[in-house]
């Protein structure tokens, strides 16, 4: 696609469900006419030039579960009462761009909501967030997100699988406030809580009393925080009868600004594949 008016011409489209026309270069405001596409389920405009606002027409496509349109120039902020008029949106992809104000803290009630990337603002909205327990991505790295890191974070949903902090502006301890629950879980990664197989604690979580297998990731080692990413990736899209679910995992930083990586999975009661083939 090139630029221009490109996106009006798809205005009148009414049957189309998915419209992906990400990394085109298309420099023009977002068109009133799209939201005429009444099927729209996926919208996608990620890295090209656009600019202006979102129509607020666009906001009351009901059956939008993906709106992705990171690294653009677009300005403006998010509806109060979004949850209502977008009640199936799963994926909010928003980050890089000229977004003003916060989160509307209704939005928790977006209960659908499993990927969230969004503008700026302070960190109140995450006060409310424990409601939102299918979220399984935040991303607050991108932004302009600043302010204290509230203790709220704490109570999450397990679902909560990626959580990307990358930002000068946040302050607080993190890792107290993420790892908390860790740290009770293996007595302070006590090395009697050790499995035996390489740095993966056993523990019991504070809340759930539910058993886990806590791996952590020797930054050291050279790769090792591309391995954790793409471990992530992989056991967030396999699952087998014959593989240790995944419960979450922590990003974050110890108390000495380190980084510190951990997976969290249930933990296996009959030991590892190495004890069974001794």
């Amino acid at each position: 696609m090139g630029t221009g008016g490109v996106l009006f011409t798809f205005g009148n489209l009414s049957s189309l469900i998915m419209f992906y026309a990400s990394f085109n270069g298309i420099n023009e405001n977002i068109p009133k006419i799209l939201s005429q596409l009444t099927n729209l389920n996926g919208l996608a405009l990620t890295q090209n030039k656009l600019v202006g606002s979102i129509p607020s027409s666009i906001f009351n496509l009901s059956s939008i579960t993906v709106i992705d349109i990171v690294g653009n120039q677009i300005q403006g902020t998010l509806p109060s009462n979004i949850e209502i008029t977008l009640p199936n949106l799963q994926w909010l992809n928003s980050g890089l761009n000229l977004f003003t104000g916060s989160i509307p803290i209704s939005m928790s009630d977006a209960t659908k909501l499993y990927h969230l990337d969004f503008g700026t603002g302070d960190l109140n909205f995450l006060n409310s967030w424990v409601q939102a327990t299918n979220l399984n991505f935040l991303d607050l790295s991108s932004n302009n997100f600043g302010g204290v890191f509230p203790e709220s974070i704490s109570n999450f949903s397990t679902n909560l699988g990626k959580l990307r902090l990358q930002n000068k502006k946040i302050v607080g301890s993190i890792l107290t406030r993420m790892g908390i629950c860790l740290l009770k879980a293996t007595d302070g990664f006590s090395p009697s809580n050790l499995t035996g197989v390489g740095s993966v604690y056993e523990g019991i979580l504070c809340q759930s009393e539910k058993i886990v297998a806590v791996k952590v990731l020797n930054l050291q080692c050279r790769g090792a925080s591309k391995s954790f990413f793409a471990e992530c990736e992989a056991l967030r899209h396999i699952k087998h009868r014959n593989l240790v679910k995944v419960l979450t995992a922590c990003s974050s930083v110890d108390y000495h600004s380190d980084d510190f990586k951990v997976v969290v999975y249930e933990f296996m009661v009959n030991g590892s594949l190495e004890d069974w083939f001794k």
